[in-house]
């Protein structure tokens, strides 16, 4: 493959095509440098075929690499100050939302049979109130803080189970067993890449495997100016390694990405935290 803006050779004409940086847009142009000669239109359609799809590829490859990107910063050493720093401190100071009001949807909406999307340091599965006989699912595309929940959530819940995958992609088979009761992914979106018409698939992923009476709950931090000093700075921050993906995400595109999935949608904003339920999962 040629490097972005060079010219390949195809018979008598030539075909260029470049990309800009991280995947987005492309143009294509071919000159008919012997028109007598020219490609017939069959050749020429399968060429702009293939350019189509190894732009597709080129762009998803991207969107996977940013994605994890944003899972790299969960360490064992980070997820050691998390609840300290994340919970107690940004939670309250920065974003305007104590951790404490996140918590109630865990306590209201939680079922039997649970999916966690990205689940941090475990801390709102730690502190919520658990039933005894309670099946745990764990996703992420980091198994670091998978593992960190897990064993804090050891003699709470009667099963833990992990996925390594990633809500932008169909869910594997593990997960898609039975429908869960419900489902939560608290601050994960503002983390993904893209904007809603491209993270947005994540809620269709979810509500195929969400019982037909469940519920989906969760947080986001769209993108507005921060209230605080302290949570411009973390944006400012978090945007710059890659950790927050939140610069095209907005009310209305947060419910656009839902309605589609879910016939139900609510959405709360506290301090600078939209927090969202769903429910009725569309079939």
């Amino acid at each position: 493959m040629a490097a972005p803006g060079v010219s390949e050779r195809c018979g008598f004409s030539v075909f260029r095509h470049s990309t800009a940086a991280g995947g987005g847009a492309r143009t294509d142009e071919y000159t008919d440098e012997h028109p007598e000669g020219s490609l017939p239109d069959t050749v020429s359609s399968g060429l702009r075929s293939w350019n189509d799809r190894l732009g597709r590829g080129v762009k998803a490859m991207t969107e996977k690499d940013a994605a994890q990107t944003a899972a790299k910063p969960y360490t064992p050493a980070f997820l050691a100050i998390y609840d300290l720093w994340v919970i107690k401190l940004s939670d309250r100071y920065a974003w305007r939302c104590p951790a404490e009001v996140m918590l109630e949807p865990y306590n209201k909406l939680l079922g039997a049979r649970h999916l966690e999307v990205g689940p941090g340091s475990g801390w709102f599965l730690v502190n919520a109130a658990l039933a005894s006989d309670a099946e745990i699912t764990l996703l992420d595309l980091n198994p670091t803080p998978m593992g960190h929940t897990r064993r804090r959530l050891h003699g709470k819940a009667r099963q833990v189970h992990t996925v390594t995958a990633s809500v932008l992609e169909p869910l594997p088979e593990e997960t898609s067993t039975g429908g869960f009761d419900s489902v939560g992914i608290n601050f994960v979106m503002h983390c993904l890449p893209g904007d809603f018409t491209e993270k947005g698939v994540a809620f269709t992923h979810l509500a195929k495997v969400l019982a037909d009476d469940g519920v989906l709950f969760g947080s986001t931090i769209l993108n507005q100016r921060p209230a605080t000093l302290f949570g411009r700075a973390l944006t400012a921050a978090y945007t710059r390694v890659g950790a927050f993906n939140n610069a095209g995400d907005d009310h209305a595109g947060l419910r656009s990405a839902l309605e589609p999935a879910f016939e139900e949608v609510e959405l709360t904003d506290i301090g600078d935290v939209t927090l969202f339920t769903a429910r009725r999962p569309r079939r």
